[in-house]
């Protein structure tokens, strides 16, 4: 996951995460990085014909997993790309499941960027 493999600032993902360990020994959290490659490239967290169905398996598989192993607890969730618009999206339609989310140059507004392309007109 691209995510984890570099940083353009001097502060990548997993130091962060360290600090913030570090700086605040009371907060607790597990971090879950599910597979969301396809051979399409990655996906929004959609259940899809062409992808497969990642919003289910998110929501039933990893969150039950994470929900049997390790209780009950506030989850969050956070994607960068088209995973970054699935956490909002999974977040907003799943309030009661997602307790927040992380949305890292998320995709978005297709409607604006993209509709001319799908309709064959430039």
């Amino acid at each position: 996951m691209s995510f984890l493999n570099r940083s353009f600032s001097s502060q990548d993902f997993i130091r962060t995460l360290n600090r913030i360990s570090r700086t605040n020994p009371e907060t607790s959290f597990m971090i879950a990085i599910p597979d969301s490659m396809t051979s399409l490239g990655g996906n929004q967290f959609i259940n899809s014909e062409a992808v497969g169905n990642y919003e289910d398996f998110i929501i039933k598989d990893v969150v039950g997993w994470i929900k049997h192993d390790f209780g009950k607890r506030k989850i969050g969730i956070f994607g960068k790309s088209s995973c970054g618009f699935g956490a909002y999206n999974l977040t907003v339609k799943n309030p009661e499941t997602f307790s927040g989310f992380v949305d890292v140059s998320g995709d978005s507004a297709f409607e604006y960027c993209y509709i001319k392309r799908f309709s064959g007109r430039n």
